[in-house]
């Protein structure tokens, strides 16, 4: 079973477009990684000063050393304060300073004057902290995680449509371990690579956050960072708990993803028909999710794999009504990933066989 899984695997990495995308990815990364440098930072402190790169972040840590713990009234008062006489010293109205001033200020300016969050209460049970590494790493991840999906729908797409096509299907299936064995590693070797794909997504961003902002802010709550992140989400999250939640339905989502692709290669004879269709269902979500007002739709929609790599958004979708009771949707989106694991698993093969028995 491992040397098939390990030949299946090889197949899907070893086709020159795969290479080439997972070429372009790999740039994108970089380049994406490269526009959230350190050196970019450019912020004017509270005396109108204007601070770049480390200079700037070393201000910003200072900041949020000296207002790190629980939101108080007094804490948010002296920061509105602030803001205005750095404003004034800067030159500036408040509306630009708040773009351009450290973190710590700049966020309190917006979420206590300019955009509160979904649920007042929440705002007095935030902790204070310096949240702009964990932000800024986490937008790039989901990001990414967008990108990625495109790139696990050409490399899982062909798993079984491309037997079709070369006359395999018939070998497959009339071999010993065909209809067992060899169907199970392909769709192993397909989970595997969108899993490996989604972790050395976060790897690499990790690896740049931590060389540039350590792990500062680490206990600090998300919501109170100026990018709105985690904005609609009605339940306080810290930063670390923020980055597990991403990483894991970042995961969820990849393999959500390569279970429809492997149902719709399975059913349909040509890699490229099942191309078009799998980005179909996977584009058609991001596109169409929040443009009618219907929350049935808007909940459907969250839960496809676009849902999964936008988890704020999942996380604040209005649950589904049963008997009285709430049920989240980010549960019935897990609920969702593992039925579509059993169903690539029990029926793939039954679609594969029977597709192949339609076209003797």
């Amino acid at each position: 079973m491992g040397q098939l899984w390990s030949f299946e695997f090889q197949k899907i990495v070893g086709r020159k477009l795969i290479r080439v995308g997972l070429l372009a990815y790999g740039v994108l990364i970089l380049i994406i990684l490269s526009n959230s440098r350190v050196d970019f930072l450019d912020i004017f402190d509270q005396n109108g000063r204007h601070l770049h790169g480390k200079e700037a972040l070393e201000y910003e840590l200072k900041m949020a050393e000296q207002y790190r713990g629980p939101v108080t009234e007094e804490k948010v008062d002296a920061l509105l304060a602030q803001e205005k006489q750095g404003a004034k010293n800067a030159g500036m109205n408040e509306a630009e300073y708040r773009l351009r001033t450290d973190w710590i200020t700049g966020t309190a300016g917006v979420i206590w004057e300019e955009a509160p969050l979904s649920n007042p209460e929440l705002q007095n049970s935030l902790q204070i902290g310096y949240t702009r590494g964990w932000e800024t790493t986490l937008l790039s991840i989901e990001s990414l995680f967008l990108i990625m999906g495109f790139l696990i729908i050409v490399a899982v797409s062909p798993v079984f449509s491309e037997e079709y096509g070369c006359g395999m299907d018939a070998l497959l299936l009339t071999g010993k371990y065909g209809k067992t064995k060899c169907i199970t590693a392909k769709i192993m070797a397909s989970f595997t690579f969108s899993v490996v794909l989604t972790i050395l997504t976060v790897f690499s961003s990790m690896v740049s956050m931590l060389w540039q902002y350590g792990t500062e802010g680490f206990e600090a709550s998300l919501q109170f960072g100026s990018r709105g992140l985690f904005w609609e989400v009605p339940w306080e999250v810290s930063c670390f708990h923020g980055f597990l939640l991403v990483v894991g339905f970042g995961i969820a989502g990849a393999v959500l993803l390569s279970s429809l692709v492997l149902l719709v290669s399975a059913a349909v004879s040509s890699s490229f028909v099942s191309v078009l269709i799998s980005i179909l269902i996977y584009v058609l979500p991001i596109v169409l999710i929040f443009r009618f007002g219907l929350l049935s739709f808007d909940q459907f929609l969250s839960i496809m794999p676009s849902g999964d790599f936008n988890v704020a958004m999942l996380l604040s979708m209005q649950g589904v009504s049963v008997t009285g009771n709430e049920i989240p949707m980010w549960s019935i989106n897990l609920l969702l990933t593992a039925a579509g694991v059993l169903a690539v698993l029990l029926g793939g093969r039954k679609i594969f066989g029977g597709h192949q028995v339609k076209s003797s």
